[in-house]
């Protein structure tokens, strides 16, 4: 199920410290899934779904840094769709003891789905702009 990033040029964005993030975060939801479907107690998948948060939110925040120190024009509508995510992971863990297996799985796959389609289109967007200033 992982995605290797170093081995899929769509996925890769030319920045290797945003690459190796970015493969980190698909490791993380990938483990977060397989724990879900192999029955994993929910007080067990919990330290992934930390750890996955912790993750996302350090990676957005050097992205955008180095977005900023760039001059990138989008980083506001980026930094958006970055806040949208936080917050829709921090309710999920906020209501953590109230969620069940299958919920948990959803979000999961939503959320790789969602980091996927984010780097497919927003982050490989910037790569050309990068780039240009290389």
């Amino acid at each position: 199920m992982t995605t290797p990033i170093d081995h899929c040029a769509e996925l890769r964005v030319g920045v290797p410290a945003i690459d190796a993030d970015h493969q980190a975060l698909l490791d993380l939801c990938d483990q977060l899934l397989a724990g879900v479907r192999s029955g994993v107690a929910l007080d067990g998948l919990e330290p992934l779904l930390a750890a996955m948060i912790g993750r996302a939110r350090a990676h957005f925040d050097a992205e955008e840094r180095i977005l900023d120190r760039a001059g990138y024009p989008a980083l506001a509508s980026h930094k958006a769709e970055h806040r949208r995510l936080m917050v829709e992971a921090e309710t999920l863990r906020a209501h953590w003891a109230e969620v069940d297996g299958e919920r948990v799985g959803a979000v999961a796959e939503y959320m790789r789905t969602w980091l996927l389609d984010h780097i497919r289109t927003e982050d490989r967007s910037f790569r050309s702009f990068l780039m240009r200033l290389a």
